[in-house]
């Protein structure tokens, strides 16, 4: 009886490392996706920007 608590025990502590591990995982890969999404959303500003700007000069292309 006392081999079954113990292996159970055993199961839980690798059950619950293996849950930490891949809720790590998914919130890294999270992680990188948003920060790709706001990479996106500043340089699509930072274009705009360019765009739409009354005073654009040629050399602001050239950064381009």
């Amino acid at each position: 009886m006392n081999f079954h608590i113990v292996e159970l025990q055993h199961q839980f502590s690798n059950l619950k490392k293996e849950l930490s591990e891949k809720v790590d995982q998914i919130l890294n890969e999270t992680e990188k996706e948003l920060n790709g999404l706001i990479a996106i959303k500043l340089s699509d500003k930072f274009i705009q920007h360019y765009l739409y700007d009354d005073q654009l000069h040629d050399y602001d292309f050239e950064k381009l």
